[in-house]
């Protein structure tokens, strides 16, 4: 997980050159404070720029489950949005329809669509929010599905943004591995001669295929969010 890679590595960068085991302790305690506060502080912030993306009467599409996404638009609702949504139901373990759910409970409308049909809902969408389970400068992590569709929505002209809190951004550093291939049995039950299922949960979405990323820090464009990454340091015992 991001956010505890990063946690990990601020405080080998803040420990290096401390010797007493008093002061290591204290410096690490102030780390963890640190960085709870920053991750229980950064949603409110991204819910507020997010709403602010939000025209009244728009179509917005959001695939996968993020706590963040949900948060956003249950705030945007309660700023006077109004607005419908798209849900993707993410197979194969069906998070979207968790997030639908959710939604659904506080008087959102919701159409929920299979993940296939998103594509034909595009034209007709005026911006698309995703999560982020990582972002690095190979691009975005999150759920597979997300890099076809934020494509289509790059070619269609639909705003698409992901939501992501500056605990989940890697430095340059650190190497993405995304070939960790789930059980088969969750999208073939049985078996077929000569068939073989690969069951991947995450893609990786290259950067300038986003309008933007809405941090806590603000909302920065793909160019600015590189940029950013380069400065992140990372601390040796972590590097590839």
């Amino acid at each position: 997980m991001a956010p505890i890679f990063n946690l990990a590595n601020e405080t080998l960068l803040t420990i290096e050159d401390l010797d007493k085991e008093e002061e290591i302790r204290k410096a690490v305690n102030a780390c963890c404070q640190k960085f709870i506060k920053q991750f229980e502080s950064s949603g409110h912030t991204i819910s507020e720029l997010a709403t602010d993306l939000i025209k009244d009467e728009s179509t917005i599409i959001v695939h996968s489950y993020s706590s963040t996404v949900l948060d956003a638009l249950i705030f945007a609702k309660k700023a006077g949005k109004k607005f419908d949504i798209i849900c993707t139901e993410s197979r194969p373990m069906n998070e979207g329809v968790y997030l639908a759910e959710k939604l659904g409970k506080k008087g959102i409308k919701v159409t929920l669509i299979v993940d296939s049909a998103v594509f034909s809902f595009v034209p007709d969408a005026q911006i698309v929010f995703v999560g982020s389970d990582a972002l690095s400068s190979y691009g975005l992590v999150n759920k597979i599905g997300t890099l076809g569709l934020a494509i289509a929505a790059r070619e269609l002209k639909t705003d698409f943004y992901a939501l992501c809190s500056s605990a989940k951004i890697l430095p340059a550093g650190y190497k993405i591995k995304l070939n960790d291939v789930k059980d088969p049995k969750e999208i073939l039950s049985g078996t077929i001669e000569t068939v073989t299922p690969i069951n991947l949960y995450y893609d990786l979405t290259p950067l300038p295929n986003l309008n933007g990323i809405i941090t806590e820090k603000g909302i920065i464009n793909p160019h600015e969010m590189e940029q950013h990454i380069k400065r992140l340091r990372i601390h040796q015992k972590l590097s590839d």
